[in-house]
């Protein structure tokens, strides 16, 4: 299962199974559950058009009329069971944008919802609900919120616009395989996303026909990458590095080994001159490692935060005061909670004991390991045929002789 932890003006807001919680600085909370309006927000009309498709604005209407997910046309009629349910219509992707107030949320019945907040930021209004062709896996606002870019597990790429926000979306690129994370610089000129086939590629933009350079190097799945500047760009990798780019050149700038393949990260800059902290969550989620950042590409290790025996890390944010935020699972109960590591100025180190902002103790969030299937798969039957070769040797030698 996915699970989110995004700041949202004085608020944190928490996302799992099918639940968005709005924990507010005032130690006041409400949440949002994604299925309270299903039945009164059908899908907009039309899919999503493909770079084959005509450029009007007359969109196929959907076919037959039925909510995917919803079991009233699933295949051969059969009705979709609860818990299959439950799961279809979970939380697996979401970004929020501050200047229009809004969220976007992607869940498993390939549906883009776009939510607005209103100035309170006490409800949640549905702006729209539309169509993706696949399950998405991830999916980013451009900076000035005009539409969001909405990457599926098939490889492909869509932008969803934010201001005609019933519009379908619109097919921009597509990889060869799983699109792990996207970026969108400020300008809005280039869009960055990694995959499952250890690549970082750098498409111009609208003009994504064009792909402006490839930044090479990993040799297993990117699963993070971020923003450090106008042109620096880090990532995240299953081959146990972290890796400093110029995005624009593709050319690796520095690297940073570490123990275990990583899974996320999180970012904080504590000042202009590139002062920053970054956490690490790797395969394995019992631990955070965390580092100081400076200059370009310095990378300093400063501590490691380890969960007590049983407890497992699902997501990790830095707030804006440079305190860590992480979603604990007990493994035996997948009970979830809210833990909070004080940041230190003075040491520029967080706390090594956690407190507990927030316990959701009417939910349950299983530990799925979701990376071990991102890693290569290597099959060896050059071995097999050899020894299958021998064998007919030695039994055609026996023959003759």
């Amino acid at each position: 299962m996915s699970s989110f932890i995004k700041r949202f003006r004085n608020a944190t807001l928490v996302a799992f199974n099918r639940t968005v919680y709005f924990l507010q600085d005032d130690d006041s909370a409400w949440s949002y559950e994604m299925d309270a309006d299903k039945e009164s927000v059908p899908f907009e009309k039309g899919r999503p058009r493909k770079y084959f498709d005509a450029d009007s604005d007359s969109d196929e209407e959907q076919q037959n009329g039925d909510e995917p997910g919803t079991g009233k046309n699933n295949g051969g009629g059969d009705t979709v069971k609860k818990d299959q349910d439950d799961q279809t219509n979970a939380i697996v992707a979401l970004d929020v944008n501050e200047d229009r107030s809004q969220v976007a949320v992607a869940t498993g019945d390939k549906s883009l919802y776009l939510f607005e907040v209103d100035q309170d930021g006490r409800t949640l209004k549905v702006l729209s609900r539309r169509l993706l062709s696949r399950a998405s896996s991830c999916v980013k606002f451009a900076a000035g919120g005009r539409f969001a870019i909405v990457c599926d597990k098939g490889g492909d790429c869509y932008r969803y616009d934010c201001e005609e926000y019933r519009k379908p979306g619109r097919w921009l690129l597509g990889h060869m395989s799983q699109v792990l994370d996207v970026l969108i610089d400020a300008e809005e000129k280039l869009i960055i996303t990694s995959d499952r086939d250890e690549k970082i590629r750098v498409t111009c933009h609208p003009d994504c026909h064009n792909i402006e350079t490839f930044c090479l190097g990993h040799t297993e799945f990117v699963s993070h990458l971020e923003f450090l500047g106008p042109e620096s760009l880090l990532s995240l990798s299953g081959d146990k590095t972290l890796r400093w780019w110029n995005y624009k050149s593709g050319k690796e700038l520095a690297r940073q080994e570490l123990e275990l393949p990583g899974n996320k990260l999180a970012l904080q800059k504590l000042a202009a001159d590139g002062t920053g902290l970054l956490a690490v969550l790797c395969y394995k989620p019992t631990a955070v490692n965390v580092f100081k950042l400076s200059g370009t590409t310095g990378c300093e290790f400063v501590q490691a935060l380890n969960l007590k025996s049983g407890q497992v890390f699902s997501t990790i944010a830095f707030d804006e005061s440079g305190n860590l935020l992480g979603l604990v699972i007990e493994e035996s109960t997948g009970a979830p909670s809210l833990a909070k590591y004080e940041f230190d100025r003075e040491n520029s180190k967080l706390a090594k004991e956690a407190a507990i902002v927030k316990s959701f103790d009417d939910s349950k969030l299983p530990y799925v390991d979701s990376v071990s299937f991102l890693f290569k798969k290597k099959f060896d039957n050059i071995k097999d045929y050899q020894e299958r070769k021998r064998k007919r040797i030695e039994e055609n030698n026996k023959q003759l002789g």
